[in-house]
């Protein structure tokens, strides 16, 4: 039996894979999600339209960057720490 997880309230929206929400630009390949890569498609949505890496939901007046130089997805505080 898998990792059974709560997903908060604010991530239910999200797909999952083995009980994990899925991020907002994560690449999907034939059904399942490619940890390598990004979906540039959604990645461009979340800088034109001010977009949550993670959770895909408009940003509001703060946002926060997560990763290192090359991995700068901007998110709200509370995706961050969960």
């Amino acid at each position: 039996m898998g990792r059974v997880l709560k997903i908060p309230e604010f991530l239910a929206h999200l797909k999952t894979y083995g009980g994990y929400p899925v991020p907002f630009t994560q690449l999907w390949a034939s059904g399942m999600p490619d940890f390598r890569a990004a979906d540039m498609e959604h990645c461009a949505r979340c800088l034109r339209d001010k977009l949550c890496a993670i959770c895909g939901r408009r940003l509001g007046e703060y946002c926060y960057f997560i990763g290192g130089p090359s991995n700068a997805q901007s998110s709200l505080r509370r995706r961050a720490r969960f």
